[in-house]
């Protein structure tokens, strides 16, 4: 009878998986280096990246329960949306309903191929502002990668004041 009760012990220790991290309370704020939630309680984003904004509910829901994370970052491409408009922004909105329904926090990231923001850049930036400025559970992580080997003139692995 022991051996079984130990047994049974075992199985559910075994079985047992950490604690659902809470739902982050928006609006996020930054102070310092510290992320703050509306409650000024520091956070920790612990998320994964989700490519092409191809998520269904069931992954996003697959991310924040089975994987226990409470962001996702989702690449946004400056290109696709010069070239797809409105139809893009629609495409990025409900990915972003989609982790946000599955409490997720959603990480827009600009993906630009040249190294360095462009006109484009902000033109992007200023039309996603306006599209997510009433969501407190969207973050903008506004360039993927800078470098300077963009900058003429620039050499790699020197850094001045102008880089």
């Amino acid at each position: 009878m022991r051996a079984a009760a130990l047994l049974l012990f075992a199985a559910a220790i075994a079985g047992a998986h950490a604690p659902i991290l809470p739902a982050l309370q928006g609006p996020l704020r930054a102070q310092g280096n510290r992320l703050l939630d509306a409650n000024g309680e520091s956070v920790v984003l612990r998320g994964v990246t989700l490519p092409n904004l191809d998520g269904t509910a069931a992954t996003y829901g697959v991310i924040r329960i089975r994987w226990n994370l409470n962001a996702v970052r989702l690449p946004v491409s400056v290109a696709k949306w010069k070239t797809g408009g409105t139809r893009y922004f629609d495409r990025a909105s409900e990915a972003v309903r989609l982790a946000n329904a599955a409490e997720l926090v959603a990480v827009l990231a600009a993906q630009e191929n040249s190294g360095l923001p462009s006109d484009d850049t902000l033109a992007f930036w200023r039309e996603c502002a306006a599209r997510f400025k009433d969501n407190p559970r969207v973050i903008f992580s506004l360039f993927h990668e800078p470098s300077a080997a963009g900058i003429p003139g620039a050499i790699d692995s020197q850094r001045t004041a102008n880089d």
